[in-house]
């Protein structure tokens, strides 16, 4: 009797089991449609889990977009900047025993300031140069008599320099805009010619009077020419944007 009724609980254990597992499965089939009915409205209403992604995804390529298209910006910035309006000139040349020199102002593109520098600096590093040392005359006495000489050949050498700088800057074709500033360079060699031409036959002609005062009344004129030319030369330079 005992060894029966053991079977017999388990069978019922088992029926009650297998009866259990029979109204859970319904629940679940009702519960998936139930899900996918869902995920349906959320597929029509607009926004799924996929599109969410999608939007996230394309708000992570705007954002990897706009650091070219600043930097494009940023390059389009510096380009017109590179070509911006500067001034040149503006400034006096003063001297004690000169009268003073005014360079005219002009407002110039940055590109029309490189232009003509690439033009005239390398005349003016050629034809301008500290004469200082040359226009100090060798005093000595000779014969019981005051002598002064001046370095002749290397007077004659930088006036040559300084006529064909002259000629030179005639043949530039300026930018219209700095047209004003070549005059300016023009005039000032043209008036600088005459003050070596004087020093040169003053020593040729070995009169110590003579010398003495070519010396005293040009060297002035030449230092005043010399510190024109380099500063419009620097002004060149930083109105292009390539000052050291």
């Amino acid at each position: 009797m005992y060894k029966r009724v053991i079977p017999t609980l388990l069978a019922l254990l088992l029926i009650l089991a297998l009866a259990a597992c029979a109204e859970e499965q319904p629940q679940e089939a009702e519960e998936t449609p139930a899900a996918a009915e869902t995920t349906g409205e959320a597929g029509a209403g607009g926004t799924t889990m996929e599109e969410t992604t999608a939007e996230a995804t394309n708000g992570e390529t705007t954002a990897e977009t706009v650091p070219e298209t600043t930097a494009e910006t940023t390059e389009g910035t510096v380009m017109e900047a590179g070509d911006e309006q500067v001034s040149v000139g503006g400034f006096v040349i003063e001297s004690q025993d000169t009268p003073e020199t005014t360079v005219p102002e002009v407002t110039v593109s940055r590109s029309d300031a490189q232009e003509y520098l690439d033009q005239v600096q390398p005349i003016v590093e050629d034809s301008v140069q500290d004469v200082s040392s040359l226009a100090q005359p060798d005093v000595r006495i000779e014969n019981g008599s005051l002598t002064l000489d001046l370095p002749l050949d290397r007077l004659e050498s930088t006036r040559d320099d300084l006529r064909d700088g002259l000629d030179e800057l005639r043949q530039i074709d300026s930018p219209p805009s700095l047209e004003p500033i070549n005059e300016q360079l023009i005039e000032a060699y043209e008036r600088t010619l005459p003050a070596y031409t004087e020093i040169i036959e003053a020593a040729d002609s070995g009169d110590v009077g003579r010398i003495s005062n070519a010396v005293q009344e040009n060297l002035p004129r030449i230092e005043r020419f010399n510190a024109e030319a380099r500063a419009i030369i620097q002004d060149l330079e930083q109105a292009a944007g390539t000052q050291q």
